[in-house]
């Protein structure tokens, strides 16, 4: 294999080591001491994952309502995992998040490695692996005990892996489709890749073993599901164009979780590309490759996304954050080696500092208080869950649209409003809000319901127009759960369906 020109060469020192490790014991610590600032995060999204992991290491099968099996994540992969712990420890919430920390740290590791390998100098590799243990959205996102954290960590393995032509890459990149789907992308762009570099038997190899490793779980899902597709892609995803304001408000999002957090990074990359253009400098074929591979990591997410017009969150575009880094520092070695700048070999300690304080910035200025306002969405939604487990008879059925937090801790059936998590609601949503779909009883169709949690703005706004059908039982007051939303006031509001007596 051909290495970059400006790759350090020789075998590292023992003091090069130990610097190294310095470094990276240093970028594990800021990410676990900000872990600590976040303890407080989880989304109800976390709960899903917890419910169908209990039902599963419990004999219900992969159900959220137990034994009615439902291709109700797009991570299974990571419910697996939490099933599989739960036969040792404690399902909950903690171990969610145990679970994602651990990948979270691992990622910093993985992202060292993959720096080296991609040919940066010792002082550029564990600059960016510092960068990288502040980032934000890997800091928030580790945070919650979602899938995140270790899909990235999977994609920088197959990446170090594919760069060094290794057959494993399959391996990993078809474990993270099992975590995030749209990686099928990236699995096109490394048989092509082995393709040009090797041979098409070797492209075709790849491929090969990124279908072995998911075909077990395609299988299961068919026969078990009916379905090879989690429902999320039926109702959020779907083939052609995106309506335009659906296209305009992700690319507007895209932009701002992006440029809000790596500005920094996308205006070096354009400077020094400019830079390389302007020079005629030539690159090598390993600098080529790499680096079209990188820019391939960088914006595939964000084009997944905006072509299916999918409400586009940091969680989605996290995945590609780790090659804008690696970019970064890349070209600035590069044109260091070649003689085009020279503050490199101290400013990027100054960069480094930069862009930590950005981070860190964003960490206290935007999650903080994002965690801040959410946590009464969490505590309302288990105090519901925790009413209907404790005073409603068992057996009985609550709709309810999120489902999480609810379904893990109610133990009683959950009709899913949004057709997300169970299957039965998907015909009644297409092209129906929620609203809607409450408002005009249409959920009723599926099966009988015995309980409604509605948000809203208007607490008792089925009491006034249902005739008697709904009967007020609890109001749960909640801010508006983003930081640009906290001043709204909301509230769950639980309601008997067609009843005659309280409980």
């Amino acid at each position: 294999m051909t290495m970059p020109l400006f790759a350090d060469h020789g075998r590292e020192s023992t003091g090069k080591a130990y610097v190294a490790f310095a470094w990276l014991i240093g970028a594990v610590l800021i990410l676990l001491a900000l872990q600590v600032v976040l303890k407080d995060y989880i989304v109800d999204d976390t709960f899903i994952h917890l419910t169908f992991a209990r039902n599963l290491a419990e004999g219900h099968g992969f159900s959220f309502n137990p034994d009615i099996p439902t291709y109700g994540v797009t991570a299974p992969l990571w419910t697996l995992l939490l099933a599989f712990l739960a036969k040792f420890f404690m399902i909950g919430p903690a171990l969610a998040k145990a679970l994602s920390i651990i990948c979270g740290v691992s990622t910093v590791l993985a992202f060292r490695l993959l720096a080296g390998t991609i040919g940066l100098t010792d002082r550029s590799a564990n600059a960016a692996t510092m960068v990288w243990g502040v980032n934000v959205w890997l800091t928030r996102w580790t945070a919650s005990g979602m899938e995140a954290a270790l899909a990235v960590l999977l994609l920088i393995l197959a990446f170090d892996a594919q760069v060094k032509s290794r057959g494993i890459a399959g391996i990993w990149l078809g474990l993270a489709l099992l975590c995030r789907p749209e990686s099928a992308v990236i699995a096109v762009i490394f048989a092509l890749d082995r393709w040009r570099t090797g041979s098409i038997r070797q492209a075709f190899g790849l491929l090969g073993v990124i279908v072995l490793v998911n075909l077990p779980w395609q299988v299961y899902a068919f026969y078990t599901f009916g379905s090879v597709s989690p429902n999320t892609a039926l109702v959020k995803g779907g083939l052609g164009l995106p309506a335009f304001n659906d296209f305009l408000l992700g690319l507007k999002r895209t932009a701002l979780i992006i440029g809000g957090s790596h500005s920094l990074e996308l205006l070096v990359i354009l400077i020094g590309l400019s830079l390389v253009v302007l020079h005629r400098i030539m690159l090598s074929d390993f600098e080529i490759r790499v680096g079209a591979l990188l820019i391939t990591w960088a914006i595939f997410p964000a084009v997944i996304y905006l072509a299916q017009g999918v409400f586009v969150t940091s969680r989605y575009l996290l995945i590609g954050m780790p090659a804008l880094t690696l970019l970064m520092f890349m070209i600035l070695d590069g044109l260091e080696f070649r003689r085009k700048i020279h503050w490199w070999k101290y400013g990027r300690y100054i960069l480094v500092v930069v862009i930590l304080f950005q981070q860190l910035l964003l960490t206290f200025k935007v999650t903080l208080p994002h965690v801040e306002a959410f946590k009464p969405t969490i505590a309302a939604l288990t105090r519901l869950a925790d009413e209907l487990r404790l005073e409603t008879p068992p057996g009985s059925v609550v709709a309810v649209g999120d489902v999480g937090v609810v379904g893990f801790y109610s133990h009683r059936y959950v009709v899913d409003l949004e057709g997300l998590v169970t299957d039965e609601m998907i015909p009644y949503r297409a092209g129906v809000s929620l609203d809607e779909l409450i408002l005009s009883g249409r959920y009723l169709d599926i099966r009988p319901v015995d309980y409604l949690i509605d948000k809203s703005m208007i607490p008792d706004r089925l009491v006034d127009g249902s005739s008697g059908g709904y009967r007020l039982l609890d109001v749960e007051p909640i801010p508006g759960g983003l930081v640009d939303t906290a001043e709204e006031q909301w509230y769950y509001t639980l309601y008997k369906i067609n009843a005659e007596s309280n409980y």
